[in-house]
């Protein structure tokens, strides 16, 4: 537990627990297997330790455990099925990124950002940086439109380390 984490009522996790990561996995996992016939998500198998390590390194150390625990079940999916539904934007549904992936957008985004000559208006909803591209986010899942999910790890005043954004 991080030493500004509040009390949690009755032994509750923190939301980026990796043991909690486990179960919603398993959870979604057991669904899949569980359809009629059994639907291939297109999860692919953990990735390597090596994959990892440059994962580490092109984001400067600022991997999240919860996003390294993600990583060591499922190294993303397969390119161009999106398993993943989410509430805040249906119909719409995403792919986890592979570490190599997320790497790559990483740099790739990065250098676009600095390559950009004039400010570029931004407009952000909530406790989120006013940036074009930020080096602290960590792109998790696309939806094959351009459009990413990230984790912030060094977000504004009211912000929240770990936070999840929408960027696109």
């Amino acid at each position: 537990m991080r030493l500004d984490d509040p009390p949690r009522p009755n032994g509750a996790r923190r939301p980026d627990d990796p043991a909690r990561l486990i179960d919603a996995w398993q959870r979604i996992e057991q669904w899949y297997d569980a359809t009629d016939p059994p639907l291939d998500p297109g999860f692919r198998p953990p990735v390597s330790v090596a994959g990892l390590s440059m994962l580490v390194q092109q984001v400067g150390g600022l991997l999240p455990e919860s996003v390294e625990t993600l990583l060591r079940r499922h190294d993303g999916g397969v390119d161009g099925r999106y398993p993943l539904p989410m509430r805040a934007t249906e119909p719409t549904c995403w792919r986890m990124l592979s570490a190599a992936e997320i790497g790559a957008e990483v740099q790739r985004l990065s250098e676009v950002a600095r390559s950009l000559l004039s400010v570029v208006p931004v407009r952000a909803e909530g406790p989120v940086a006013a940036v074009w591209w930020d080096h602290a986010w960590i792109p998790l899942c696309e939806c094959g439109t351009g459009d990413l999910v990230c984790i912030d790890q060094a977000p504004p005043p009211g912000g929240r380390v770990g936070q999840v954004l929408l960027y696109g």
